[in-house]
């Protein structure tokens, strides 16, 4: 369900998701606590991903809350580090 998953997810919040995602997971390597901390929001944002990829009996109503909030945010993240990715491309072309 997970794969799934990701192939519906617009590319921007993808983007975003990764931005904050991969530091979350560095730290979840080196602390048990963080890693129940995080397991704390992920395990129903799980749930509702498997439910609405027909993988799960019922969803989560808290996954659904931290969907709700989390892939806009993710988003604005996404659309950021796109406009700065740009504006220094062009800089590094108007350098040269």
């Amino acid at each position: 369900a997970d794969k799934r998953y990701a192939a519906t997810v617009d590319p921007m919040v993808r983007k975003g998701y990764l931005l904050w995602a991969r530091p979350v997971v560095r730290l979840m390597r080196r602390s048990p606590l963080a890693t129940k901390i995080v397991h704390f929001f992920a395990a129903p944002w799980a749930q509702e991903m498997a439910y609405e990829m027909h993988a799960a009996p019922h969803g989560s109503f808290w996954g659904k809350v931290m969907m709700a909030v989390g892939k806009p945010a993710s988003k604005v993240l996404g659309l950021a580090a796109s406009y700065l990715d740009a504006v220094f491309a062009q800089s590094r072309v108007a350098f040269q």
